[in-house]
């Protein structure tokens, strides 16, 4: 049976040794317990598992178990979250009076901006809009929607602004557009005009389209020989997708020009119709007098066509104020 004396280290420095140690892991043990002034780093120290926070209560950042930064405010009302299993980030503001988010809230998540009225924390909160980038391939977009405020106004509309081509076609995918969807309608202040590329700087403002002066086909002019009061022929869009062609062209031919069919200039992409509507009228006069009626129209190609059951003479005037609908509104 071992005697006491057995249980006693051999020799005094193997003493010292053990009560060293026993020392050391004192201290440690009281340092755990005062983490609060403990300062944790270097080498490869990783603390995993934990819930890490500036503070109790109150006004604090948190670093969460899930992976999750948050913010609380000093009324204990979390107002922002960055990453969790979701990867979103918001901004909540406004609470009920028992602590239920309710309020006006902005949120990165899945590449889209998203403003709402509510609980930020729910990701498939209905009354939200939404402003995010759309497609991969062919026009980029940004899409915005309309929130669906508390149920009321269920319908969300969603307005989409396209990127174009330089000079494409309306009314196709080349061209810049504004795409309004979901059967809302468009509500304009002020007149509703076809912008031009021209931005009035010192009155922030952009200014309607002028108009687009023709170039002529052989043995016609712009104005009239009738009268210098009478303008000389102009093409431009309106906004509600019309070629409005307005004002005057003269025959130049010494000889005149017999009944027939005749094309005046020709209209470049981007001012031409998809659909050859039916016949509008024009007037021929001469010098001193209204000669007869013609009827024009405006083909595929642009061109600006009219036929005329009468001889036209030198000076003869057509006189035109002719809307032609592009058609890219149904």
């Amino acid at each position: 049976m071992p005697r006491r004396i057995d249980q006693l280290p051999p020799d005094a420095t193997t003493l010292a040794r053990r009560l060293a140690a026993l020392e050391r892991e004192v201290r440690e043990l009281r340092a755990s317990k005062r983490a609060s002034w403990a300062t944790i780093g270097g080498g490869d120290t990783t603390i995993t598992g934990a819930r890490i926070q500036t503070a109790e209560t109150g006004h604090r950042v948190v670093l969460d178990a899930d992976g999750a930064l948050k913010t609380y405010d000093d009324d204990e009302h979390q107002t922002n979250y960055v990453g969790g299993a979701d990867n979103r980030i918001w901004n909540q503001a406004g609470w009920d009076p028992d602590g239920t988010p309710n309020g006006e809230w902005v949120a990165l998540s899945t590449g889209n901006i998203q403003l709402g009225d509510g609980d930020a924390m729910s990701i498939d909160d209905q009354d939200q809009t939404l402003t995010g980038i759309l497609g991969i391939a062919g026009p980029q977009s940004i899409a915005l929607t309309s929130p669906a405020i508390h149920g009321t106004y269920a319908n969300q509309a969603t307005a989409i602004l396209s990127a174009g081509l330089a000079g494409g076609q309306s009314g196709t995918v080349s061209a810049p557009a504004v795409q309004v969807i979901g059967g809302a309608d468009i509500a304009v202040s002020g007149a509703l005009v076809k912008l031009s590329s021209a931005f009035d700087i010192p009155s922030w403002r952009y200014v309607p389209e002028t108009g687009h002066a023709p170039t002529y086909n052989t043995n016609w002019a712009g104005g009239s020989n009738a009268s210098a009061n009478y303008g000389s022929m102009q093409y431009r869009l309106d906004a509600e997708d019309n070629v409005h062609i307005c004002g005057t062209v003269h025959c130049t031919l010494a000889a005149g020009l017999a009944a027939g069919s005749y094309t005046l200039f020709t209209l470049p992409v981007g001012w031409r119709p998809k659909k050859i509507w039916p016949a509008v009228g024009a007037h021929v006069s001469g010098t001193d007098a209204w000669k007869t009626a013609i009827r024009v129209n405006v083909d595929l190609s642009g061109s600006v066509n009219f036929n005329t059951a009468s001889a036209i003479a030198q000076n003869d005037g057509i006189y035109f104020n002719v809307v032609v609908p592009l058609g890219n509104i149904a």
